[in-house]
């Protein structure tokens, strides 16, 4: 059985665009989502992966969903009051919770291998976009990938990518997109 997998998750502005589809095994989906939640560290894709790979129950991913859309909600609180004050993330590890899989190390060395390779180079030029950014003193420069480009600033992608959309500053930063 196939599913329809979007190269860019509609989470991250992808559309329904046959050429942002294709079409992967339910292992292959679980892996995809799997490689994009550690390359891009997106809830989504963690969930997406958890449910496709049987790790997580159907109720447990809407229950996270909802947690999801509420967090969402409170992204400006700040200090105390927001939901992650003094909390520690998870660690991000395959749990299988007692069930058995069969699948050797060279299995999952092959489907880490064949993703790693194209699938990754694949996404992520097609989720790079070419950003004219203007500091909070004023210069102007070009930059290729907003992700990489805020890892480096110590920004939160999120807010510029809402920042670029409202036409606002994040942190004295203002952003748009160039040639779109």
């Amino acid at each position: 059985m196939k599913h329809i997998h979007h190269i860019i998750p509609k989470h991250m502005g992808g559309t329904d665009d046959p050429s942002n589809l294709i079409k992967l095994t339910v292992e292959e989906h679980s892996e995809a989502h799997r490689i994009l939640f550690e390359q891009f560290g997106r809830k989504e894709d963690e969930l997406a992966w958890k449910g496709l790979a049987g790790i997580m129950s159907k109720e447990e991913r809407v229950k996270e969903l909802c947690r999801l859309g509420a967090l969402k909600a409170n992204m400006n609180r700040k200090g105390e009051n927001h939901t992650f004050y003094g909390k520690k993330r998870p660690e991000h590890s395959l749990k299988l919770k007692g069930r058995k899989v069969n699948r050797t190390q060279d299995h999952i060395e092959k489907l880490n291998n064949r993703f790693t390779e194209d699938y990754l180079k694949k996404v992520t030029n097609s989720i790079a976009r070419d950003w004219e950014i203007t500091t909070p003193n004023g210069t102007k420069e070009t930059i290729h990938n907003m992700a990489e480009y805020c890892r480096k600033n110590n920004l939160n992608r999120g807010m510029m990518s809402s920042a670029a959309k409202k036409s606002l500053s994040y942190k004295g930063y203002k952003c748009r997109k160039v040639g779109t």
